[in-house]
């Protein structure tokens, strides 16, 4: 990305360059950005903008982003809204002892932030799906949850059932015990059944595969049975196991998985930071209850323009 700002920097007219360079960014990145002409990517519309400081010494843009070409070491800060953070969202409320009415009031923290999705338990389907009715936040629940050793029959079923009630993004959790048993076919065709079921439907799945129970080998393993189904997501954790989500475990499962499998953390994910880290190393979602507090912090950075991305290392 380093190169690509710069590209965009030396194409500007001597006249706009200062002797030591100041710059403000607008970056809306993706995955296609070879696919560039004149700043911008011609597969999906992402753009970079560079100017030098004294354009923009005017600019309403509120917050305004600056870096020094000469003192920053190993690529560019990006700046990122709050919308970009709530979109990596999954507004979570799976605790076992929520009412109706905390359901409720967890749709409302979902729409309010409009986040990617809100994953709630299987028997809140009904009313998820009722309440996020006409927004952009996508509903999602849990399959096999959180112990993931129902009979694959079981799985299937009520990933049926989800999926006739409204359901668009089903979070499945893997026979564990099966993987440590090295039953991998078993594992896989599980996967692969409740995949099928939800592509038919325009829904997607992301495979617990409850990394604070395996080796790192086992993990590695895990990611590749579930790309191999078909799987459109891995996920590190229940959340109720006896560890959640790790950024090691992150880059260990990005690295385990082709580009088109996302990667999501969850369990333990409680702040702005950890969202920011899980992103810096190939997450594309957060499972999370501190929607509220992650946002708050987003929202306040953003308005002093220190929001954006960190270091993966």
């Amino acid at each position: 990305m380093e190169n690509l700002v710069r590209s965009v920097i030396s194409s500007m007219p001597e006249d706009e360059r200062t002797p030591e360079p100041l710059y403000r960014l607008r970056l809306k990145h993706c995955l296609a950005c070879s696919h560039l002409k004149d700043g911008t990517c011609l597969k999906c519309g992402c753009y970079v903008e560079a100017r030098a400081a004294s354009r923009f010494s005017r600019c309403p843009d509120v917050p305004p982003k600056w870096v020094s070409l000469s003192n920053y070491q190993g690529g560019l800060p990006m700046s990122l809204t709050p919308h970009d953070i709530a979109k990596m969202l999954d507004h979570s409320t799976l605790q076992p002892y929520l009412t109706e009415d905390e359901i409720r009031h967890g749709a409302e923290i979902a729409l309010k932030y409009d986040t990617a999705s809100m994953c709630a338990r299987p028997c809140d389907v009904p009313l998820m799906a009722q309440l996020l009715k006409g927004s952009d936040v996508r509903v999602c629940t849990v399959i096999g949850f959180p112990h993931g050793d129902h009979e694959t029959a079981i799985k299937v079923a009520e990933a049926r059932l989800a999926l006739e009630e409204g359901c668009e993004e089903l979070d499945m959790v893997i026979n564990i015990g099966r993987l440590l048993h090295g039953d991998d076919d078993a594992v896989r065709s599980e996967i692969a059944q409740i995949a099928a079921l939800a592509h038919e439907k325009g829904a997607i799945v992301k495979v617990i595969i409850e990394t604070c129970y395996l080796t790192d080998e086992q993990k590695v393993r895990a990611c590749r049975l579930s790309e191999e189904a078909g799987a459109d997501f891995v996920k590190t954790s229940t959340g109720y196991g006896t560890k959640g989500c790790t950024i090691e475990d992150l880059k260990l499962m990005r690295a385990s998985v082709s580009p088109s499998v996302r990667v999501k953390g969850s369990g333990g994910i409680r702040d702005l930071d950890t969202v920011l880290k899980a992103r810096a190393v190939g997450a594309s979602r957060c499972g999370v209850s501190a929607t509220e507090k992650i946002m708050a912090e987003a929202e306040a950075r953003y308005a002093t323009g220190t929001l954006c991305e960190v270091s993966a290392d």
